[in-house]
């Protein structure tokens, strides 16, 4: 007994910086255990890397984690080289971040490890940064714990160490190997989630007040998007402090940040604002619009009408800055304002639903599916697991709902209710807290759309997430901290557990009616039993009828292959295409091939062989969400083929999940539809449900397709138990 009191009173003392520790532990075996993960460059490195003295090596960086850049060096010394890395001005104009700081400080860390360990003095490694945001980030973590107890230690540890999962997945994490300002938003958010803990459990303190406004400071400074949230925490920050009996000195702290923020809001770079207005109009506003409605929406904004021709385009594609000059239009694009578009959205309720619809289905994964985790050691697109129970999980509930999200912040409520009910705290300070939840919230849910269209999209949503992520972790600390008589906060936990839970069941339900179901002839839903590989009798259903012929895919895979052993994406050209149309086609009887019809089908275009394209006039731009991954489809560059068998395509998926039918496997499976803009990607269907991409080169599941005519000759109840099949083969 004594040895327990005495390691109760050691956690209650000492339990923060254990688990601070442990974060920190965490987090290096995330990153650097079993190979360095981080992630890849879409484009954002420049920027920082311009103002921090480095510069790229050569070769694309995209959907490759590169852990090392070049020093540009220009002084004669060491010392000197140290000074202008630190201090020097070069490149903040463009991007006058706070990020640039530690990155600078990364990069003449790096400087002192090359020579210290005699490596080559000019090669800058990224893990250092890592290494630093992963300090930074285990005190923001032993901090954020040190503000509250759960109860007696069996309840504080484990539901502490649960947290962690959360807070140290990898989804987060994999941000501090990039440069990425998103790693060190995420820090920032922590520390000040720490102090507003602080505040409203204890007695206001001066280094909870401090550190509260420059966690503050350097959440909206770490990416020019929160400025405005970041200034709306501040104010609602200190009315907190002063409402539970602080001192005036909050509001010093909290204004002098704001005023910091809005000096860095002013000098915002220009090119920015351009960036992100094209793409909140063209690849927002009108995103996926009929010609005359875009029509409509440009000329609401002010904007020539003749300007809807560049919808579904995006800033950066091909002969959009052409387009721009020539039509005399730059300047007309700069003369969108955020007002404007905030006026737009607000006068068209239907318009702002669609694009509310879009976005919260972005919400599902914190790290981006476009970003790649492992070096050029591996294919492209490989994403690491390490610590991603919560990533996988949460990739698999209904986080990418209007319903699932609402639920969440419902449960959320009643525990901190309960929580500040029980300490009778002031309606005021009730007041306060639930305008700092809904107001960033809000922002971080609507801002996205409104200030960069759905370019990045599933990036952008990363402030949102972690938001939610922050409410699940107080349902969590309700749970935990139950004492006898105390119902409600697990009430609400066990609720919100059963109905996030409820899709997956519902889902599992209405696949075994599917598979159970009877039919009198072959129709779409039923399952055929076609051909024999390697011993075992292939499966199919009829996923779509047209004119007397069924289109069948495979229920399982019949091989891992490469798309195209060469590493090309094309369709036309693949080794896979040529394997399924001649080895794989052993697999089926003379008798099955006289059922078997000629597929021809319109497939989209690589980017190495657009220019062959037999119709189209668009690229088909990458959306991991199969409702929205084949909006382009019909208007996507494509070539003809024809074929016994082939693949699905993004439509097939798109359909498939409208049907509400399950087109998952246990691992991701090929499709014929290329990346738009590399040719050695080819998209996938993903076992978590989303529709991404992969590296040609590398192997993946095989799912066959094919067509058969609707002729009388089958036998069997058409269920998955009792399959039609061929009455010649009896």
């Amino acid at each position: 007994m004594t040895g327990e009191h005495a390691f109760a009173r050691h956690w209650r003392r000492r339990g923060s910086l254990w688990l601070a520790l442990a974060a920190f532990l965490i987090i290096v075996l995330t990153l650097f255990a079993g190979g360095e993960i981080g992630l890849s460059d879409n484009g954002d490195f420049y920027r920082v890397m311009t103002a921090s003295s480095l510069e790229a090596w050569e070769g694309n960086r995209a959907f490759t984690y590169i852990d090392t850049c070049r020093i540009v060096l220009t002084e004669n010394s060491a010392a000197g080289n140290a000074v202008k890395i630190l201090f020097g001005a070069e490149g903040l104009a463009e991007y006058p971040s706070i990020q640039i700081l530690l990155v600078r400080v990364s990069v003449v860390l790096s400087l002192l490890v090359n020579k210290v360990l005699g490596r080559e003095i000019e090669v800058y490694h990224l893990g250092l940064l890592g290494l630093l945001y992963a300090a930074l980030y285990a005190w923001a973590i032993g901090y954020f714990f040190s503000q509250f107890s759960l109860g007696s230690w069996r309840r504080d540890l484990p539901g502490k160490a649960l947290m962690l999962l959360v807070l140290c997945d990898v989804g987060y994490t994999a941000y501090f190997n990039s440069l990425y300002g998103e790693g060190l938003q995420h820090i920032a958010l922590i520390f000040f989630a720490g102090s507003l803990v602080q505040i409203l459990l204890h007695p206001p303190r001066l280094r909870d007040g401090v550190c509260g406004a420059l966690s503050a400071l350097v959440y909206g400074w770490a990416k020019f998007f929160n400025i405005p949230a970041a200034c709306f925490m501040l104010l609602l920050f200190a009315v907190l402090v002063i409402l539970r009996g602080g001192r005036r000195w909050a509001a010093a702290f909290c204004g002098g940040a704001m005023a910091v923020l809005l000096a860095v809001f002013l000098v915002v770079p220009s090119w920015m604002n351009e960036t992100n207005t094209y793409n909140t109009v063209f690849f927002g506003v009108v995103r996926d619009v009929e010609e005359e409605q875009a029509g409509d929406y440009v000329e609401d904004l002010g904007l020539p009408r003749e300007m809807a021709v560049l919808r579904d385009t995006n800033y950066f594609t091909n002969g959009v800055w052409a387009a721009l000059e020539q039509g005399g239009w730059r300047d007309a694009v700069n003369s969108v304002s955020k007002v404007d578009l905030v006026l737009f959205y607000l006068t068209h309720p239907g318009r702002t639903w669609e694009q509310a619809e879009i976005t919260v289905q972005n919400c599902g994964m914190i790290r981006p599916y476009y970003l790649s985790n492992y070096g050029p050691d591996h294919p492209m697109m490989v994403l690491s697991h390490r610590m991603g129970l919560w990533s996988d999980l949460r990739e698999r509930l209904p986080f990418n709902t209007m319903w699932g999200n609402l639920l969440v912040l419902a449960a959320a409520g009643v525990v901190c209710g309960f929580f500040l009910r029980k300490r009778r705290e002031k309606r005021g300070v009730w007041i306060a807290l639930g305008l700092l939840t809904a107001g960033l919230l809000g922002y971080t849910f609507l801002v996205p759309i409104v200030s960069n269209g759905e370019a990045d999209l599933a990036k952008h949503m990363f402030a949102f997430i972690e938001l939610m992520d922050l409410l699940v972790l107080l349902v969590l600390a309700g749970l935990f901290s139950l004492r006898r008589g105390c119902r409600l906060p697990a009430v609400a936990a066990g609720g919100l557990a059963v109905l996030l839970l409820l899709p997956t069941v519902t889902d599992s339900i209405r696949s075994l009616a599917e598979n159970t179901r009877t039919y009198d002839e072959p129709e779409v839903g039923a399952w055929i039993s076609l051909g024999q590989w390697e011993g075992e009798d292939l499966l199919w259903q009829v996923v779509a009828e047209e004119n007397g012929v069924l289109t069948l895919m495979s229920a399982s895979s019949v091989a891992s292959l490469p798309f195209d052993e060469e590493g090309d994406g094309t369709w036309a050209d693949s080794s896979l295409r040529a394997w399924l149309n001649g080895p794989f086609l052993e697999a089926f009887s003379q008798e099955e091939r006289n059922v078997l019809t000629t597929q021809e089908t319109m497939v989209v275009c690589s980017a190495s062989c657009r220019q062959e394209a037999e119709a189209g006039d668009r690229e088909l731009y990458c959306s991991h969400i199969p409702s929205l991954a084949s909006r382009d489809l019909d208007r996507a560059y494509r070539i003809r083929c024809t074929d016994l068998v082939t693949l699905p395509d993004v439509g097939q998926i798109t359909a498939l999940d409208a049907e509400g039918r399950d087109w998952t496997l246990t691992e991701s499976y090929w499709l014929t539809t290329p990346y738009y803009s590399n040719s050695a990607l080819v998209r996938c269907a993903g076992s978590n449900g989303t529709v991404p991409f992969a590296d040609a080169s590398s192997p993946l599941l095989v799912r066959p397709c094919l067509q058969i005519s609707c002729e009388d000759g089958w036998e069997g109840s058409g269920s998955k138990g009792d399959p039609f099949t061929l009455s010649l083969q009896k």
